[in-house]
């Protein structure tokens, strides 16, 4: 039996189809989707009923639906309604669909526009511009995707980019982290809350949560909560759950407080809980702080690195036995006016009387006291005995600077 021959423009037909939904006979612009999945082409009169929606079809006569089996009604524009009367009558040649894909890419329609070079290549493979068109490049003499050359080149599509394996892997690790900060962001925030709840089972659940944390994950978020608590009591708590978490975040956060805190008694317990853990490099921020120009801040690291046992410190504390700083004297009479008579001009001379700023070299109690035991000597404030004696010992045999009490 003679089988029927194959129909070249039934592909093309059907693609059109399911693109544009039916091949019309008349200029219609609204699509109604059914909950179901299918299409219908048509016009839907602006004035309908709550439960039914009808439609006048394309191909004539009327059909009323109940609103549930509506999944959406969407109105195509005037270009969309243009295409659909056109492409149905277009030839099924190289040149046709060429033509009418440029046609579809000045009216941006994108979906159409592909479709159309799509049948260009499926009757001529070898056609240079559509396959340039559609993103295609010659490679080993073969046309390839540009998805298919980045992935020849290890490349894979990720989030809108091409990107590498690795870059990929970065890239989802730190999506991984955003997440879980923000879930700890929210539990650390409600544990503070409920803190101070009356109720006594949320509060003592929350006072648990702190004493028993130990999940690294914690970290970054615990070291916002500790930097910006003000209860010396909340931040003992939060000092301690920072020291059991270890970080480099909570490493930060106890750090600065060890030298910015105003309450004396925090400061201590900060270094002391950094001193029972010598992480590599701790001693680092407190040398930093020997240059400040604040000398209550050169103290204040002193006595840290002091508490360390810091021998790495010796030479910059040295550099820190006497420091110039900038003081303004406290005036008499803050924004007065001085004037003095003059006999030689028979005149007044007026002077502002608000004190000038000086510089005075200041001598550093803790900076000595951190000297002294960490090196188990004491030159007093004479830094070119401090100076000769370290020299004297880095030309002989190396020894512990840091002597037992």
């Amino acid at each position: 039996m003679r089988q029927p021959a194959r129909n070249p423009l039934s592909a093309y037909t059907a693609a059109v189809m399911a693109f544009g939904l039916a091949l019309p006979t008349a200029v219609c612009g609204d699509v109604v989707e059914l909950s179901g999945g299918r299409r219908l082409a048509g016009s839907v009169p602006e004035d309908q009923s709550r439960a039914t929606l009808t439609i006048e079809l394309e191909e004539g006569g009327l059909l009323t639906l109940d609103r549930d089996q509506i999944a959406r009604v969407a109105t195509e524009s005037p270009a969309m309604v243009e295409y659909r009367r056109r492409a149905p009558t277009a030839p099924d040649t190289v040149e046709s669909h060429l033509a009418l894909a440029k046609w579809c890419q000045e009216r941006r329609l994108r979906d159409a526009y592909r479709l159309h070079l799509e049948r260009v290549i499926q009757l001529d493979p070898t056609h240079e511009e559509a396959r340039s068109l559609l993103g295609y490049q010659k490679h080993g003499g073969r046309w390839l995707t540009r998805d298919q050359v980045m992935t020849a080149r290890g490349m894979i599509r990720y989030e809108g980019d091409y990107r590498t394996r690795q870059e990929i892997v970065l890239l989802e690790r730190n999506q991984q982290a955003k997440e879980s900060n923000a879930a700890w962001r929210q539990k650390l925030a409600r544990w503070r809350r409920n803190l101070n709840d009356r109720n006594a089972d949320r509060a003592a659940e929350a006072l648990a949560g702190f004493e028993s944390l130990t999940d690294r994950a914690a970290g970054a978020e615990l070291a916002k909560l500790l930097l910006a608590e003000r209860d010396p009591t909340v931040q003992q708590l939060l000092i301690q759950a920072a020291t059991q978490v270890r970080t480099g975040a909570t490493v930060r956060a106890l750090t600065k407080l060890a030298l910015e805190d105003p309450n004396e008694e925090i400061r201590f317990i900060c270094i002391e809980q950094l001193a029972r853990e010598q992480t590599p490099g701790l001693s680092e921020p407190f040398v930093r702080a020997l240059r400040n120009k604040d000398n209550v801040m050169v103290n204040r690291a002193a006595a840290a690195l002091e508490e360390l046992k810091a021998t790495e410190a010796t030479s910059p504390l040295i550099d820190a036995l006497l420091t110039k700083h900038r003081f303004v004297p406290t005036p008499t009479a803050v924004g007065e006016q001085s004037y003095t008579f003059s006999p030689q001009s028979g005149g007044f001379s007026f002077g502002d009387n608000r004190p000038k700023p000086v510089d005075k070299l200041v001598r550093n109690p803790n900076v000595l006291s951190a000297l002294v035991t960490i090196t188990g000597e004491n030159f007093g404030y004479d830094e070119d005995r401090w100076r000769a004696w370290l020299k004297s010992i880095a030309t002989t045999a190396p020894i512990d600077l840091r002597r037992d009490s």
